[in-house]
């Protein structure tokens, strides 16, 4: 088994399990927050607020300008910080280490967990030669196809107008904006690498390798391949067995459960009960009628078939162990005693409770509004904004300040709000109580009604919010979507604030191009997902035989079981290529029909069995090959059995029966020989013969001849092969 991290960060999970044979892709998420590496398009060409320093180039001679010169356009400085300066708008997005990857006509399967780990996947199925099959629950594929539009509307917003800009410009304009592409260039990274600070060290070394964004035809081409699922159904691939568990993070998110199921099925045999014998032999009289024909013997027992698990994976996505938010509570059953655990993404601020950011985050909003400003909060369109319209309702009503609006900007806001409310049977009790009222799971609606809350495609000349107000845009790196515009409009007075809430993003490098801004921009970052504390009680209780977490994780994570045992924990870098030992000691396979007809059966008794069963064996004489994932032993060709022959060998099956073996020996014409026991079974015997002494150690299950002479150590072994149980000599 092999595992390999083809994510650059924790953040942006997608492994590769390679496992009997079967490649698993575990989740395609996609590092926004490299993102904020970029400048927002409205301060590309805004030279006032680049505040280049440049004392390190002054000193270079005049002959290296024109790179100076490039290095500028691409390279700028804001207050020792260093941002890719695009030129046009268009930014670059760093994908999974997909060169891992050989071929990817290879891989079997893609299990998406949630739909924030969605975002590479069209860079799968649309620019590679993938053929398999993609798994996600509905609600990650509606709400992630939602998303990816709406990243790519953001991404080609701004480079469209640019583009219009260039259009209407000379050419010379046109070679000066196009110096500003060369910021991929190894020289050019080389220097931002050395500026820029430790935290982004990390990313800019693969910068070189990041893409522009996939087409709006790719999202829909690539959508359509997903095949849905439900929470706990069974899906089978080769002997796999592959169900979906709720995780509690967001609408329809899961944790993948992987089971190596045996080909073979296991038979169990129950008593029936006095009562079920009556049912079935009056269904035998109801059957024949008044016919005089005897009826069958009644069976005093059933038999059923159930298959066997060999192995089980459990990959832990993002997870949430609250029980008070809208999706369903986690699912702790189905992950119980897994061989092997995959821990994917925990909380990025394991020190902040996510209640007590809550309540310092509603805090904030009433401060300001109280003060007459207003509240811009850059969000994602999906997630834990639908735990803070009502939360956020509830606390106003509170505070006295129900006249206050709250406005959602997203082109999907209508589309996210509708599956909300139509996919009730993934969310927690109580809303799905709501829904067979009839009522809405979510209060939108009723919010709505009372002018609490709308929803806007965009912050064009239609949206004239009443004020003070709160505000919900995307894109929550602040480099592009509508909370570049609000930023303008509404950054200049003190009395706003910018409360910043996703966890993905840094604050400093998000907020640092905004540096004259007169609003307060703080820092709320609310995480509902696992903490460290949290998962160390999970995984005690989950009792994992192994665990493999991401690099950042290996110092808080430990793997001490509720029952005193303690399991093995192994972290993984990106790019890091783990193989893992198999706990499977056995594979399942299948005898050709043709071989299973010539295979001549020979009966051993087996004194050990307390049921006195005989043990069945049998000579295999053939090519063992490797088909549709299933091993299979078939008739050797021509060309095989020679090669067969020369490697056939004397095989002895069965156990030793002792007292057997002592009476050969002592009626083979041996004088002098003497034996004791040891232990348990364990018995030693010692020859003396032409003044040369033999010894003997004989268990139930093994032999050991000690001797000088070749010829005495044949005798005893054929004595020994002989008198095996039945007597069954392999050759």
């Amino acid at each position: 088994m092999k595992l390999s991290a083809l994510g650059q960060s924790p953040q942006s999970p997608c492994y590769l399990l390679e496992y009997k044979n079967t490649k698993i892709i575990l989740d395609c998420g996609m590092d926004l927050s490299f993102l904020s590496q970029f400048l927002p398009p409205k301060e590309n060409n805004n030279d006032s607020d680049n505040n280049n320093n440049e004392n390190d180039e002054n000193n270079n001679s005049n002959n290296n300008n024109v790179k100076k010169d490039q290095q500028q356009k691409c390279i700028k400085n804001i207050n020792n910080s260093y941002f890719i300066d695009t030129g046009n708008g268009s930014m670059k997005y760093s994908t999974p280490m997909f060169e891992m990857v050989i071929d990817f006509s290879t891989i079997d399967a893609i299990l998406i967990s949630n739909y924030t780990n969605i975002f590479s996947l069209p860079f799968i199925t649309e620019h590679t030669n993938f053929k398999g099959k993609i798994y996600a629950t509905e609600p990650t594929t509606q709400i992630g196809k939602l998303l990816l539009e709406e990243l790519v509307l953001f991404d080609r917003q701004y480079v469209s107008k640019q583009q219009k800009a260039n259009n209407s410009n000379n050419n010379s304009n046109n070679n000066n904006n196009q110096d500003q592409f060369h910021w991929q260039s190894n020289e050019i990274l080389d220097k931002l690498y050395k500026l820029s600070d430790n935290n982004s060290e990390y990313i800019l070394k693969t910068a070189y390798r990041w893409r522009d964004l996939y087409s709006k035809l790719d999202i829909e081409k690539s959508f359509e391949k997903i095949q849905t699922v439900r929470f706990n159904e069974s899906i089978h691939f080769y002997s796999f067995s592959v169900s979906a568990c709720s995780s509690g993070f967001c609408l329809g998110s899961c944790n993948w459960v992987i089971e190596k199921m045996s080909s073979t099925t296991t038979t169990a045999t129950i008593p029936l009960t006095a009562q079920q014998q009556q049912q079935l032999l009056q269904q035998q009289q109801q059957q024949t009628g008044n016919n005089n024909n005897p009826l069958p013997p009644i069976p005093t027992s059933k038999t059923f078939t159930t298959n066997k698990c060999l192995e089980k994976i459990v990959y832990l996505s993002d997870s949430s162990l609250s029980m008070s938010r809208y999706p369903l509570p986690f699912e702790f059953q189905p992950i119980e005693n897994p061989d092997l655990l995959i821990v994917a993404k925990l909380n990025n601020y394991p020190q902040n409770a996510p209640d007590d950011v809550l309540s310092e985050f509603c805090s904030s909003i009433g401060s300001t509004l109280n003060s007459g400003g207003n509240v811009i909060i850059p969000s994602y369109s999906c997630g834990i904004v639908l735990d803070l319209f009502e939360h956020l309702s509830e606390y106003l009503s509170k505070i006295g300040l129900t006249y206050v609006t709250m406005y959602f900007i997203s082109t999907v806001a209508k589309a996210v709000l509708s599956y909300a409310d139509i996919y009730s049977e993934w969310l927690n009790k109580s809303r799905q109580e709501r829904s067979f009222m009839p009522e809405t799971p979510f209060f939108h609606q009723d919010m709505m009604r009372k002018g609490q809350f709308l929803s806007f495609p965009n912050c064009s000349s239609n949206f004239q919010p009443s004020e003070p107000c709160i505000i919900f845009a995307g894109h929550p790196s602040c480099r592009q979507g509508d909370i570049i515009p609000l930023l303008s409009i509404y950054g200049d007075n003190p009395k706003n604030s910018v409360l910043l809430i996703e966890p993905e993003y840094d604050l400093k490098k998000t907020v640092l191009p905004f540096n004259k801004l007169c609003c307060r921009i703080q820092f709320f970052p609310i995480d509902p997902r696992v903490n460290f504390t949290e998962a160390n009680i999970l995984i005690s209780k989950l009792c994992p035989k192994n665990i493999i977490v991401p690099h950042p994780y290996i110092n808080h994570i430990h793997n001490n079981h509720t029952n005193g045992n303690e399991g093995l924990v192994t972290c993984i870098y990106p790019m890091d290529i783990l193989k893992i030992p198999s706990f499977q000691k056995y594979e399942a396979g299948f005898l050709d029909q043709s071989l299973a007809n010539i295979i001549q059966i020979k009966s051993i008794n087996n004194q050990n069995n307390s049921n006195n069963n005989n043990i069945q064996v049998g000579e295999i004489n053939g090519i063992l090959s490797l088909r549709d994932h299933e091993m299979l032993i078939s008739s050797p060709s021509v060309f095989d059995s020679s090669k067969l022959n020369h490697y056939k060998e004397r095989y002895i099956w069965g156990s030793l029966d002792i007292k057997k073996i002592l009476y050969s020996i002592s009626n083979i014409g041996f004088t002098e020989v003497k034996f004791h026991l040891e232990g348990h079974n364990n018995y030693v015997i010692k020859i003396i013969n032409e003044n040369m002494l033999t010894t003997i150690q004989l268990t139930i299950n093994n032999v050991n001849i000690e001797t000088k002479s070749e010829q005495m150590r044949k005798i005893i072994s054929n004595i020994i092969m002989e008198n095996c149980l039945g007597g069954l000599t392999i050759q």
